[in-house]
């Protein structure tokens, strides 16, 4: 370096005691003699996590770290850049409970660059379909909550590809859904139709360990250990269901009950479960 090198921090004038280790840095420089001719730093600070608030008014923006700590409110600039799902957007597009990363200076909470996501996405198994409230549940493939989205009538629904109406869809389907993570309104379901061919038979023998009415499951603890610690069922209308041998109801099972079921691999919709009442 020498007394003609013209540093930057942040797009600032400033000095070389100014910089820090694990700054980012660009320099141009004199490769027969290394002398630095310009460097350009950046000491931003950056937050991960969920928005709390919106100032619309103050043109602030307060980020609840998904790491913990204290809330991190920011002063948002006319120029600072704002995207929403990748999209150029402004603070009045931003919500309470949209995921967002953040870089901005740590001395003045000035924000730099604001990246927001609105949208979440689960692929599973459909747990339950409500015509009436507009309804679809849907059970992760990974562990996790099932998720119950509002079909609007802005949402894409389509089976097989083709489009297709909300009373179409049935438990078992096996979709695609991208949802507004606040609203928990679907944007677009993709489903896979329920085929014969599409199905392989499996068989599971054990105990009843939980009957979901709501979203019309049952939930198996297997004998064969192969199976897992629990296998959960969509029971769907043609679902052919007996008690000691008698044709029962999803609501005639209880916990507890010794029970073997026939159900589709691929969507895990039970197609027959034969249960014995507790002795």
């Amino acid at each position: 370096m020498s007394a003609n090198t013209s540093i930057t921090l942040d797009g600032r004038p400033a000095r070389l005691d100014d910089l820090k280790r694990g700054f980012s840095a660009g320099a141009s420089y004199n490769p027969d003699n290394f002398e630095a001719a310009r460097i350009a730093a950046e000491g931003f600070a950056e937050v991960r996590g969920v928005i709390r608030d919106v100032g619309f008014v103050a043109h602030t923006l307060t980020i609840e770290p998904s790491t913990g700590g204290p809330a991190v409110t920011l002063n948002i600039g006319p120029d600072t850049p704002i995207s929403l799902n990748g999209r150029p957007a402004t603070l009045e597009d931003l919500r309470r409970g949209y995921h967002v990363i953040a870089a901005y200076v740590e001395s003045t909470l000035q924000a730099v660059r604001i990246a927001a996501e609105s949208l979440g996405e689960v692929t599973g198994h459909i747990r339950a379909v409500d015509v009436s409230t507009a309804t679809v549940v849907i059970t992760p493939l990974v562990d996790g909550p099932a998720v119950e989205l509002q079909v609007v009538h802005s949402t894409v629904i389509t089976i097989g590809g083709e489009p297709a109406p909300l009373d179409r869809l049935r438990p078992g389907m096996a979709p695609r859904a991208v949802f507004n993570i606040v609203s928990f309104e679907a944007l677009l379901i993709e489903a896979r139709p329920l085929e014969g061919d599409e199905c392989a038979e499996l068989r599971v023998v054990g105990r009843i360990s939980n009957v979901s009415l709501h979203s019309s499951t049952v939930t198996i603890a297997p004998n064969d250990p192969a199976l897992g610690e629990r296998l959960t069922l969509n029971v769907v209308e043609r679902t052919e269901i007996t008690v000691n041998g008698v044709p029962a109801r999803l609501s005639d099972l209880s916990e507890g009950m010794r029970a073997a079921a026939v159900f589709c691999r691929e969507t895990l919709a039970a197609k027959s479960i034969a249960a014995r009442s507790r002795q």
